[in-house]
């Protein structure tokens, strides 16, 4: 009986030096994500191949959105938007409409080469499947004040990501 005690009280003590250390290996995920053969290959990829192209399906993913956005049809935006957004509530209740101005292909290597950086432990991306777009709209609001933008013109950076299927899906719109 003691020596159930003993090897439990072992355990327990060293349970959290156990945990300590897995936390420390997340930390240096940052040395030793290059050492992924699918990073390597990613990287080299961009480096080797710096033509990046803008795609015409990919960009009338977002004339489609923004149209939709300004028709307030939530179940059409949703479509051109990821999976993981289908729960999401694109506020058109307060949007009066918003109008496409120019969306602007980014081809800076550097730009994509992050992206994927970023991406790849939870999804492997490929650079031909990945697109990056500076988006240019003029959004009216009804009730300016509830919104965190204001009236008027904005931009936005809008990443594409080609799905199984072949068709571009919105994966991220925000800041860089």
């Amino acid at each position: 009986m003691r020596k159930y005690i003993f090897l439990g009280l072992i355990t327990i003590m060293l349970l959290p030096l156990s945990l300590t250390q897995c936390n420390t290996n997340d930390k240096n995920l940052d040395k030793t994500e290059y050492e992924y053969h699918h990073i390597n290959e990613a990287l080299n990829e961009l480096y080797e191949n710096r033509e990046l192209k803008s795609d015409i399906e990919a960009e009338n993913t977002i004339r489609r959105a923004i149209e939709s956005k300004n028709n307030k049809d939530e179940k059409q935006v949703k479509r051109y938007y990821e999976e993981r957004y289908r729960d999401s509530d694109f506020r058109l209740e307060n949007l009066k409409s918003i109008k496409l101005k120019k969306i602007e292909f980014i081809d800076d290597i550097n730009m994509y080469k992050q992206y994927i950086k970023d991406w790849i432990l939870v999804k492997k991306i490929n650079i031909e499947d990945l697109k990056i777009y500076l988006v240019t709209y003029d959004a009216q609001y009804i009730d300016e004040l509830k919104e965190p933008v204001g009236n008027g013109e904005d931009m936005k950076y809008y990443t594409l990501i080609k799905e199984e299927t072949g068709d571009w899906k919105i994966h991220q719109v925000g800041e860089w």
